[in-house]
């Protein structure tokens, strides 16, 4: 039964309205950028003092997908995030599945042997980083084989110390040129 036994979840729609979701949004990928040509400079996302547009998320996600690609990423890849929310959280997460790389979220409470494991068991070869919890990772970063890059989300000064094989979050949407969304290469996840 889909969703299950709605008769005691308040709030879930009938079976058809998913069904008609699923039809008109096949992917994430899909729904990002049909709703970016639909709202365009409406605000979908504010955070602080930041304030992101329809458009502008999608565009954002999708360099961080040509960006992904350009450093080697392959469709089915696990790529962690261990970052704090943030407007940086969702592009990332987007950019990853528009990249049709498998995100695996990491909770930002974890630290040692929880932290390697959640990075490790998936064999994630890239890292989104929030520059708040890089301790967190330097002191686990021998135990993680299978990692190749770093991408820092946040400032790099006040490192404890200087991060190897990395890249910022805005170097990253600087240095690769957006591809179309049919170059994408979840563009039909």
């Amino acid at each position: 039964m889909f969703p299950p036994d709605p008769k005691m979840k308040n709030g879930f729609y009938n079976e058809e309205i998913y069904r008609q979701a699923l039809d008109l949004y096949p992917s994430v990928v899909k729904l990002l950028k049909s709703k970016g040509e639909e709202n365009k400079d409406k605000t979908w996302i504010i955070f602080k003092n930041e304030k992101y547009s329809y458009k502008e998320t999608d565009n954002i996600s999708s360099g961080i997908a040509s960006g992904l690609i350009g450093l080697g990423a392959k469709r089915g890849d696990k790529i962690a995030i261990y970052a704090f929310n943030s407007p940086q959280w969702l592009f990332s997460y987007f950019g990853i599945l528009k990249a049709g790389c498998i995100p695996v979220t990491v909770n930002t409470g974890f630290i040692k042997d929880p932290l390697v494991y959640n990075i490790d068991m998936p064999e994630s070869r890239f890292l989104f980083l929030d520059s708040r919890l890089a301790g967190n990772y330097l002191a686990v970063k021998d135990n993680l084989p299978y990692l190749e890059k770093i991408i820092l989300i946040g400032n790099e000064n006040g490192l404890p110390q200087k991060l190897e094989n990395t890249v910022t979050f805005e170097t990253l949407l600087k240095t690769y040129s957006i591809k179309e969304d049919s170059e994408l290469k979840g563009s039909n996840c």
